[in-house]
């Protein structure tokens, strides 16, 4: 997640900033609940509050900001949300993410699926962003190498690592190509 300190170089700077997310957020600007959710459970430059924070990163996260769902997923599954750890909310959350329209976050999204107990829900998740975000096709192959969601197929692998190296970025992937043994600049 983005600190919001940046913005901030003085004291006066922080509270009118604080005060300034506070209203954008009451207002409906999502963005600004996930920035302020952020501050809240990390503490950053405000007392921490955890339990503040989560809802801050739910609420923006059901206002539809994919940020805040990517934050939210990553958060809940871990040990660091303490006692609000929450392997289902973060399942739900992480599904939020990911989409044949919303691509950038899938990775990780798709990883908190398989560390929350959902392999197959993260396998047709990659396998549905693939055609669309080929760069995302890296992850299918590892499901597929690793027989997470789907039987191990290791000729499917090396087809999405292909793909991967060949497409997305304007270079490709080069994890992907490395795994395929193609050396890229």
């Amino acid at each position: 997640m983005l600190s919001a300190w940046p913005f901030f170089d003085k004291a006066s700077d922080l509270r009118g900033g604080l005060h300034a997310f506070d209203r954008a957020c009451a207002l409906g600007e999502q963005s600004a609940c996930w920035m302020l959710g952020d501050m809240y459970f990390k503490g950053d430059h405000v007392p921490v509050d955890k339990k503040k924070g989560l809802d801050l990163l739910d609420r923006s996260c059901a206002g539809g900001y994919t940020n805040a769902c990517s934050s939210l997923a990553g958060t809940l599954a871990t040990d660091e949300a303490g006692p609000f750890k929450n392997p289902e909310r973060a399942f739900r959350a992480a599904k939020q993410v990911c989409g044949p329209l919303k691509g950038i976050s899938c990775n990780e999204a798709i990883q908190v699926m398989i560390d929350t107990g959902h392999p197959k829900d993260a396998f047709a998740t990659s396998a549905a962003i693939c055609p669309v975000w080929t760069y995302n096709c890296e992850k299918l192959g590892e499901l597929y190498r690793d027989g997470i969601g789907t039987p191990k197929n290791p000729a499917k692998a090396t087809e999405m690592f292909t793909k991967a190296c060949e497409g997305g970025k304007p270079s490709g992937s080069r994890s992907a190509c490395e795994k395929i043994g193609v050396k890229r600049k």
